[in-house]
């Protein structure tokens, strides 16, 4: 139904801009044009010589002056020209209606083929599969339910997973699956969607804080039961050298794996770099006195 429409809408609209295009004005019998060419031209030349010799006739008897006769005889040849206009005009205006048709007739196509490149022609077809509904606005699902409200949240998670393994290069889509997983409590799933993007070394200094979060918190303080985690941090520290946050947690880390010294190496290193009035250094004194003191109580 739609393409009998517009087939006959273009074909009205191509009627109506061409049939004055192909028409043609029959001559008045008052032109002094003839539809034969040659005639006509004759027929302008003698009315000029008719005209100025009925001028220096007048002259000659005295009837007009000099003035009035050259005024005269130059007001004829401009009506000569001006009659003789007409025809070059026509042979114009044949060009100009060719090139008119031409374009009416061509426009179609030119149309056709620019909606066929940047439009929607799949919108046509009534087999089409309907596309995904308007996305659901902030304040719609700040408004649900709680659970509502989680299940909303969880399918547009979801979706965005589904869109990433088709596109795994989307570092900007991976961070947002991460830090969405990781406010659904899904630390697993976000520790690994901070993954792929730790993985193509495009971490920014967050992604690593976000990963650490995500990890702390699947496995508790000090936990790294894969070994993911001393990798994360080894990796910040690699990219961002005394970094306070891989300082204290990879000397967290290698405590609870055994390595006593490494721990109290990290940590002092740490130390070092933070001002004297800094708030967390007495426990920091008090967490390598603390290993000091195991190192002492268990030497090797």
């Amino acid at each position: 139904m739609f393409w009998f429409l517009a087939l006959s809408l273009t074909a009205m609209v191509l009627f109506t801009l061409v049939r004055p295009l192909v028409a043609t004005s029959k001559p008045s019998g008052s032109s002094m044009l003839e539809q034969d060419g040659s005639d006509g031209d004759e027929e302008e030349a003698q009315q000029l010589r008719s005209a100025l010799g009925g001028i220096d006739t007048a002259r000659e008897a005295g009837l007009i002056s000099e003035e009035e006769a050259d005024e005269a005889t130059l007001e004829a040849k401009r009506a000569a020209l001006r009659l003789a206009q007409p025809t070059r005009l026509d042979q114009t205006s044949k060009k100009l209606r060719f090139a008119g048709v031409g374009f009416c007739a061509l426009s179609p196509i030119f149309v056709a083929l620019i909606y066929f490149t940047v439009g929607s022609p799949q919108a046509l077809d009534p087999n089409a599969a309907i596309g995904p509904a308007p996305a659901t606005t902030a304040e719609t699902i700040a408004a649900m339910p709680s659970a509502d409200r989680q299940a909303a949240i969880q399918s547009m998670v979801e979706g965005l997973a589904r869109r990433l393994q088709d596109n795994p290069g989307d570092i900007a889509g991976w961070r947002m699956l991460a830090r969405s997983y990781g406010v659904l409590g899904e630390f697993s799933k976000s520790a690994s969607a901070y993954g792929e993007i730790l993985d193509r070394n495009l971490g920014t200094r967050e992604d690593f804080q976000g990963a650490i979060f995500a990890l702390t918190k699947l496995h508790g303080e000090g936990g790294d039961p894969d070994g993911i985690l001393i990798g994360v941090l080894e990796k910040m520290l690699a990219s961002f050298p005394g970094d306070p946050l891989g300082l204290f947690q990879l000397g967290a880390v290698k405590r609870a794996a055994g390595d006593t010294e490494g721990a109290i190496l990290l940590w002092r290193e740490l130390l070092s770099s933070l001002p004297e009035n800094a708030p967390i250094r007495s426990n920091l004194e008090q967490l390598i006195a603390d290993a000091r003191a195991d190192i002492d109580a268990n030497p090797q």
